[in-house]
């Protein structure tokens, strides 16, 4: 088995993988590393290459190009069986005919019989259902099966946990509860952890990083915070939490474009590189505002209302964009507002209003057709 040392500082480092299956370009070329001890979690819409990438990581698939390196040492050709790793499915994949603890059991072959129960036991504590040990998995419920998943999973003491979808196919009460198990059991065990996921919200709260796939190829690779506040490009701005786009922009000086004939400041120097030329540009929901002022014009747009979308603790208003000089545009927004707010400004259908999109909120991309990944 090789040893490279410029790979010994990443417990997994994946190096220019690419796979084809057919025609069909499953993952473009991605490069990636991850820490010992780190969650991170892989993004993306249906089909975009991450259930393959995780397949490649364990040794289910074998990649046409690059490698992977675990811990230092080069796993690219190895099987499965020889990487130390604990995989948890979509589907359970538990044994009906054995108890739980048996199944637990069942990861610990080559262990003997008293040292298996011990460990199952053990691994049953961790995740809460130790007192289920006697039961069969049709007596539990898809959330307590997918637990017991996760303990004969981590019975072996895998060096690398690898969740693919594991919570998908469970109600969102449920989810949530089990993410926040599946973050602490990861933490305390300090085992390093990637989650494949198409649930953004997932990603967001539970990984210390997260990558995010398109067409397979790797769009971001960030914090959850980074991700979501600095996109790199309009599909992660687009995939990662909602996002107003403003197309057919031009920029006009360094720090300002113009929209229609409204002009609109932007942080300071994004739009420097795109003077004179098209640019698109974005802002979050939650970040516009509504301006009582009439005198206030630095980044204001007149819109109409034209639905609002009671959603509990907020609001979403459908705004369509007004001409400066009267008449509607083919532009909306969606801005989000506290509902106590919404019923302080008395809001109905079909209001005129005045909204701004605060300068420090704007993101400016180069047209999506011109966007490089």
């Amino acid at each position: 088995m090789k040893i490279r040392s410029e790979e010994a500082g990443h417990f997994l480092k994946v190096r220019n993988i690419s796979k084809q299956f057919g025609q069909f370009t499953a993952l473009n070329n991605i490069s990636l590393t991850v820490e010992k001890g780190e969650l991170v979690s892989i993004l993306g819409p249906s089909g975009c290459g991450k259930t393959t990438l995780l397949r490649v990581i364990a040794g289910l698939e074998v990649q046409d190009r690059g490698s992977v390196w675990l811990n230092g040492r080069d796993v690219s050709r190895q099987p499965v069986a020889q990487r130390n790793l604990g995989i948890v499915f979509q589907s359970y994949a538990l044994f009906p005919n054995i108890n739980i603890v048996g199944n637990v059991m069942y990861g610990l072959r080559k262990e003997r019989s008293s040292v298996r129960r011990t460990r199952a036991m053990e691994m049953l504590e961790l995740v809460g259902l130790s007192d289920q040990a006697h039961k069969y998995p049709a007596q539990l419920s898809g959330g307590q099966q997918q637990r017991v998943a996760l303990a004969r999973a981590l019975a072996p003491r895998p060096s690398l946990l690898l969740l693919d979808e594991p919570l998908s196919a469970l109600d969102a009460r449920v989810r949530t509860h089990l993410r926040i198990e599946i973050r602490r059991i990861q933490k305390q065990l300090g085992i390093t952890t990637i989650l494949v996921t198409h649930d953004q919200e997932e990603a967001l709260t539970m990984a210390d990083r997260v990558v995010v796939i398109n067409e397979g190829r790797l769009m971001q690779f960030d914090t959850p915070k980074k991700m979501y506040c600095s996109p790199r490009n309009t599909f992660v701005a687009d995939f990662v939490g909602s996002m107003n786009f403003l197309t057919d922009c031009q920029g006009k000086d360094p720090d300002s474009i113009f929209f229609e004939r409204y002009a609109l400041g932007t942080p300071q120097g994004a739009a420097r590189q795109f003077q004179g030329r098209p640019v698109t540009a974005a802002i979050r929901p939650k970040d516009i505002r509504i301006i009582n002022d009439d005198r206030a014009e630095t980044n204001t747009l007149r819109t109409r209302i034209e639905m609002i979308e009671f959603r509990g603790a907020s609001d979403r208003l459908y705004l369509e964009i007004l001409h400066q000089e009267g008449g509607e545009t083919s532009k909306r927004l969606e801005m989000d507002i506290q509902t106590e707010a919404l019923e302080g400004f008395n809001l109905h259908d079909n209001m005129e209003l005045r909204v701004q999109l605060p300068a420090e909120k704007m993101l400016i991309f180069p047209p999506p057709a011109a966007v490089s990944n």
